[in-house]
């Protein structure tokens, strides 16, 4: 007997055995009996992530169209359809891979019966699937965390979603009205209809499938449930005309489905990570996806044609919203920042720029939500803040911090007076927007840099021409220093007293307020060994605020350090700064010039004599690879500055090299007086050291311009 004769004979014997499907008992179901086997045994290495061999069985068109061997399955012919002979593991590779638990006989007489009647599926319909697990019974009352919050248009009704129900409560009053239950797992996202004649809510059962659910608002009863995921939802987005509902989650796949039908019309794919938040634009062109898979990505509802991915975020986004205009796209996420993308009529690739990344949260962000009157945008964050941002720049005005937990769920008002925050908690607090938003307002940075008043800078004089003293030793407290009348000179040494490490030289002027003096030294120019540093301070020894710098982004120093001469640096982020920014980099700061103009050229400084320009006065340094440098806004002395979560760093008045990198190892800072009185220069030697020939000069004078300015109307 040949091994083919004997394969039959056993196959024969094995399938006189199996319980048989009479012609006149109704073929195995798709949905009921076929698609829990496939779950059971298939799945794992055939679904749409996995996709083993090409073949993904988890979607019936998918097993349909079979995988990179040809069709799996054969309607009609269950003897020759590649599904069964591997799985009675006539041909090679065998399924399932050896190891692995198998369809037992009768499952497998299940499926043959199935493909014999013709393979039908499930009619639009996705099985039932259902979890069980233990009765746990808690020590103590559990927190019925929110999840999703949602005014309807008239402001009449608040829905809150939490774990298996959705509280519908009275806008104005929080009261709470019924309560709308059947829902599986998280309520993840609510939303009405613009017409708010429905309510929709996502929800699901993790890893075994999704579903929306949609409720007639006038009498709270159930209009449809729709599945068509096979994990929860985190997402559901009604479009403005209320025909078309976009649901998204942890499958990566976003669907749209007919309202009116119940429908699934298409499936979006292309995200490599769950699909964490969905919205139409206010016209309904374009529908904004944000995902774990560290994009936002632009669709056509009507086709389903994938048209923009934006995939400037670094870190997987959360939350994302468009402005009431449509004109603008927010999101945010685990990276801390808000992106604000300008979009296109089209929505197409390339026409969608980058407006403002703003660092805002020093944990992930959560939820956005702009005004109806688009006069804000808030956002909520795993810090346990809400925070409040001006829509023209996008600069932020107020924080609510101390929140008793994760602010998971933001709702506006239609009218734009009231916000409602939800927390994981389980608490739902109401805020007006109308004083959050004025009691925000603080200083303002600083148009320009700061500069002297007209009025009190006196007749230039030659340095070699102003008065020459002495200083008398010791002069290393206030109240011993050096009195210095201004303008004029100082001759002085570093050489340190006996039992002492270094000298310290004090001279004390009097300035009046405005008025702008150049402190400057020469030391290394007249041969001196001295590397002079250069301070001014109080009557009292205190250190002078010059100016305050507000980070605004965070950022640091890639692919290699960067010595003290030069002239460009690869940053992370690069591609969200703008040119004439400034740069704090560990105490000093420089301009952007240029951006990186290829992929192996970093971001130029405005130069100077061949090495960067420093600004206000500060000094240049070596820095190291992957040291954190930060984009700044300067702010005038002792502002009030809200906090965004990243440093304020206050800049004094000292040098150590001048900043236009004329000097060379010599000092020169300008000190604009903030105050009639006394005030105190502080010289030094950077390094500490000292002695006798330490020798060095030091000039405080007036402005002298060094050029002279002419209009010609003419030219």
């Amino acid at each position: 007997m040949t091994r083919y004769s004997r394969w039959i004979c056993t196959v024969s014997i094995v399938v006189a055995s199996l319980p048989a499907f009479a012609a006149d008992e109704a073929a195995p179901e798709y949905a009921k009996d076929v698609h829990p086997v496939f779950r059971k045994y298939c799945v794992a290495c055939h679904d749409a992530e996995e996709a083993n061999g090409g073949l993904v069985i988890d979607d019936f068109a998918k097993l349909m169209r079979g995988g990179e061997s040809g069709l799996a399955i054969v309607p009609g012919d269950a003897e020759n359809s590649r599904l069964i002979v591997l799985l009675e593991k006539r041909a090679e590779p065998f399924m399932p891979p050896e190891g692995s638990e198998g369809p037992t006989r009768e499952e497998i007489a299940l499926l043959k019966a199935w493909i014999a009647a013709g393979a039908r599926g499930p009619d639009g319909k996705l099985p039932l699937v259902t979890l069980t697990t233990p009765e746990v019974k808690p020590s103590a009352p559990v927190r019925r965390a929110v999840h999703s919050a949602a005014f309807s248009p008239d402001g009449r009704f608040l829905a809150i979603g939490r774990y298996g129900v959705v509280e519908i409560l009275d806008g104005q009053t929080l009261k709470a009205l019924r309560t709308l239950e059947g829902h599986t797992g998280h309520a993840s996202d609510v939303g009405f209809s613009a017409d708010g004649r429905l309510l929709i809510v996502a929800a699901g059962e993790p890893g075994l499938y999704g579903q929306a659910t949609l409720w007639n608002t006038d009498d709270w009863t159930q209009r449809a449930v729709l599945r068509g995921h096979r994990d929860s939802l985190y997402a559901a987005a009604l479009s403005p005309d209320g025909s078309l509902l976009a649901t998204g989650g942890y499958d990566q796949n976003i669907v749209i489905w007919n309202v009116e039908s119940g429908e699934s019309l298409r499936t979006l794919e292309g995200h490599n990570g769950p699909v964490f938040d969905l919205a139409f634009r206010p016209d309904g062109k374009l529908l904004a996806s944000a995902s774990g898979d560290r994009t936002v990505k632009l669709w056509d509802p009507a086709t389903g044609e994938r048209i923009e991915t934006l995939g400037q975020p670094e870190k997987d986004q959360y939350a994302l919203c468009f402005s009431p205009d449509g004109a603008l796209l927010a999101a945010g996420g685990v990276d801390n920042r808000i992106r604000i993308w300008r979009i296109s009529d089209t929505g197409r690739e390339g026409t969608n720029p980058l407006l403002y990344a703003r660092f805002a949260h020093e944990q992930p962000i959560i939820e956005l939500a702009f005004t109806p009157d688009r006069r804000s945008l808030i956002s909520s964050a795993e810090d346990r803040t809400v925070k409040f941002w001006e829509t023209g720049e996008f600069t932020q005005v107020r924080s609510l911090a101390g929140q008793a937990d994760w602010p998971a769920a933001l709702a506006v008002s239609p009218d734009s007076r009231t916000l409602v925050i939800g927390r994981m908690d389980g608490s739902v607090t109401m805020a007006s927007l109308g004083s959050a938003a004025a009691a925000g307002q603080r200083s303002e940075p600083l148009d320009g840099l700061p500069l002297p008043d007209p009025h009190h800078v006196d007749a230039a004089t030659e340095p070699e021409q102003l008065p020459l003293i002495v200083e008398v030793e010791p002069n290393d407290e206030p109240g011993s220093a050096t009195p210095l009348s201004v303008p004029g000179r100082a001759g002085g040494v570093l050489s340190p007293a006996a039992g002492r490490a270094e000298d310290v030289d004090l001279y004390r002027i009097t300035a009046v307020a405005g008025q702008a003096w150049i402190v400057e030294t020469l030391a290394a120019r007249e041969t001196s060994p001295a590397d002079t540093r250069v301070e001014v301070l109080d009557a009292q020894g205190r250190p002078l605020e010059r100016i305050l710098l507000r980070a605004v982004r965070d950022s640091y120093i890639t692919f290699r350090p960067i010595d003290s001469s030069q002239t460009q640096a690869r940053l992370k982020n690069w591609e969200e700064m703008d040119l004439n920014q400034f740069l704090y980099m560990d105490g000093e700061v420089v301009k952007l010039f240029r951006a990186p103009q290829g992929p192996d050229s970093g971001y130029e400084f405005y130069p100077i004599g061949g090495k960067r320009r420093l600004y206000f006065d500060t000094s240049a340094v070596t820095h190291a690879l992957e040291e954190p440098v930060y984009i700044v806004e300067p702010y005038r002395p002792g502002a009030e500055v809200v906090d965004n979560g990243l440093p304020v760093f206050p800049v004094y008045y000292e040098n150590d090299d001048d900043a236009l990198r004329k000097l060379g190892n010599d000092s020169r800072l300008t000190f604009i007086a903030p105050a009639d009185g006394e005030y105190l220069v502080r010289v030094t030697d950077v390094r500490g050291f000292g002695g006798a020939d330490y020798k060095y000069t030091l000039v405080v004078r007036p402005p002298q311009p060094g050029f002279t300015a002419s209009l010609s109307p003419k030219t």
